[in-house]
């Protein structure tokens, strides 16, 4: 950690014959009164410019023996500087080495008495971080904090989503000033809210490490994985007719798992998402981003509870009808219209151009639609790949099976054409 008290003996001698120090400011007060008197500092957490000073320095004292020291806060191997500075300084000839302390990740697991040997370790400092995606994928998840992504901002993302789980956030650990916020959230005796102090302790947090720990609050259905069975989601029923909103089966959401080949870090739409089944096969198959738009509000709630029954929280939901409810959205690299609502020429103008390399995927149940498919791709002047998925299940008829046939679907593979 970055206090002496967190230091190892090593460390400390090595620091007390030290020729010159570099490190962040609050690094470099901790361990002032062990470095020798009238060592020269250089105060600045960039590795680069780091390297660049040791190179300025050395030249200075090359005639007499020395050894430079950068401090870091916690491990040099847990998303650190140093493996950075390392390389930048090997490059020249230096001969470095390591000398790693107590990691933020030992030192809360301690606190909490946990073990973290399952825990997902993300690093958010100074980094993009996807809170969705991680807290989707990961059981127990560890933020290290800094930049855009903070401790508040993850505590508004559990919020905002309802995410049951155990939220810790820990500032300035092992430092006399230490902070620690502990709460159940939304399940198993969860308040589902901070008290006042702890909002006020979470926003004054700015390197703080989180953990997400949603094993405390298992769903049924938070460790499934796609694609899931078609019974384990929420239907419902509309109006007096009682009809069950429209759903993609198993069988032919795999496929569509396989064809779109979804990966992480990529941006998904689903269009006219139905009960949100695609939507949630897709957020858990990769640490992506999928928008979900619906216009039938009814259905849209349906896609807020599956969301929810899965942990699918890298799912985001917009009530409203493609395409203009797909403008203000980011560009999709995979788009699935499950529903177009007559309206898939100019669904596809839009995703082309937010992203002329996306991947389009669209089903067809219907000669028509059919059609349609073919049409438009020769309009648009778009590369077609055609994948007809035709099921026959068994369905019990007294002590016997009989096997019944689904209607066929026919998967459409939409990209622009090379040139």
């Amino acid at each position: 950690m970055g206090s002496l008290e967190g230091m190892t003996v090593e460390a400390e001698n090595l620091l007390r014959s030290a020729s010159f120090v570099a490190g962040a400011s609050r690094l470099l007060s901790a361990v002032e009164p062990i470095v020798p008197f009238g060592c020269p500092f250089f105060d600045s957490f960039d590795s680069s410019s780091i390297a660049e000073e040791m190179e300025r320095e050395a030249f200075k004292v090359a005639s007499h023996p020395f050894h430079f020291c950068a401090v870091f806060s916690g491990d040099t191997g847990f998303f650190s500087g140093a493996g950075k500075l390392a390389s930048l300084l090997e490059k020249s000839g230096w001969h470095v080495t390591f000398v790693p302390g107590l990691s933020s990740a030992q030192v809360l697991a301690s606190r909490l008495r946990l073990d973290w040997r399952n825990w997902t370790l993300v690093s958010a400092h100074g980094v993009e971080c996807d809170i969705s995606a991680e807290i989707s994928h990961g059981e127990t998840v560890f933020f290290l904090t800094g930049g855009k992504t903070s401790a508040k901002t993850i505590a508004d993302f559990v919020l905002e989503n309802s995410v049951p789980c155990r939220f810790v956030a820990a500032d300035r650990l092992c430092y006399g000033d230490e902070a620690v916020v502990d709460r159940i959230l939304f399940g198993d005796g969860g308040e589902g809210s901070f008290s006042e102090s702890e909002i006020e302790r979470i926003c004054s947090m700015r390197l703080a490490c989180v953990l997400v720990d949603r094993s405390v609050c298992r769903t049924p259905f938070s460790s499934m994985r796609p694609a899931v069975r078609d019974d384990a989601f929420v239907r419902g029923s509309r109006g007096v007719s009682g009809a069950v909103v429209p759903m993609t089966k198993r069988i032919v959401r795999a496929s569509v798992l396989s064809i779109l080949e979804v990966s992480d870090g990529e941006t998904v739409w689903d269009v006219g998402c139905g009960t949100g089944a695609v939507s949630v096969d897709i957020a858990l198959s990769a640490k992506c981003r999928v928008f979900a738009v619906e216009e039938n509000r009814w259905a849209f709630e349906l896609e807020r509870e599956n969301r929810a029954r899965f942990c699918a929280w890298n799912v985001e939901l917009h009530l409203g009808k493609a395409p203009d409810a797909l403008v203000s959205l980011p560009p999709p690299d995979a788009v699935f219209v499950g529903g177009s609502g007559g309206r898939l020429a100019e669904i596809l103008f839009v995703v082309f151009r937010k992203n002329p390399r996306a991947r389009v995927l669209v089903p067809s149940v219907t000669v028509e639609t059919f059609s349609q498919c073919v049409e438009i791709s020769e309009r648009l002047g778009l590369s077609v790949e055609a994948t007809e998925i035709a099921v026959t299940s068994s369905f019990p008829a007294g002590k016997s099976h009989l096997m019944r046939a689904e209607n066929p679907v026919t998967l459409f593979l939409m990209r622009k054409a090379p040139s």
